[in-house]
């Protein structure tokens, strides 16, 4: 887990091998989220975004 600015997280990806980036903000930070995505997107990484209802689970077909 890292925390802190969107820009410290670009850092961080540029100098490890980073592959997935989950973003864990609640739905209600819309803009803030679509602003992280765009950002990430010319890393080449792939972004994943988990709600803030954590334990909600899907059932499977």
């Amino acid at each position: 887990m890292l925390r802190g600015t969107i820009n410290d997280l670009i850092a961080f990806i540029r100098h490890n091998r980073i592959d997935d980036v989950t973003v864990t903000l609640p739905w209600s930070a819309d803009g803030r989220i679509a602003e992280i995505v765009r950002r990430l997107d010319e890393l080449l990484v792939n972004v994943h975004l988990s709600s803030d209802l954590v334990a909600f689970t899907l059932p499977r077909a």
